[in-house]
């Protein structure tokens, strides 16, 4: 099965269901629409935390992300969502937009 990680922070919103999009520079090909993937907290403590049903996969400019694109990654706004980019891919231009739900927590 393949796996997505994420940082703890943002364990409770994606189990909550407040955060149902993720942006990555790289996706496995493993990754595939209507299949499952694991979720891990695998930067700090690497555990599984949840089984994630996968909506959507594609790719968008930043340029052209929106709000909406911020409150599904859970952000506050735009402008906050940019930022946190510009720090975790400075440069990049364009990247995977994946879209889940929740299956089942760990």
């Amino acid at each position: 099965m393949a796996v997505l990680r994420f940082t703890k922070q943002w364990i409770e919103p994606i189990l909550s269901g407040r955060k149902t999009q993720t942006l990555r520079k790289k996706v496995s090909s493993t990754v595939i629409v209507a299949e499952t993937v694991e979720a891990w907290n695998g930067y700090s403590r690497d555990r599984m935390f949840a089984v994630l049903v996968i909506l959507a996969v594609d790719t968008v400019k930043v340029s052209e992300l929106s709000e909406l694109d911020a409150h599904r990654d859970g952000f506050e706004s735009l402008p906050e969502l940019r930022r946190a980019l510009r720090g975790l891919y400075p440069g990049t231009r364009s990247l995977y937009r994946i879209r889940f739900r929740v299956a089942r927590n760990v």
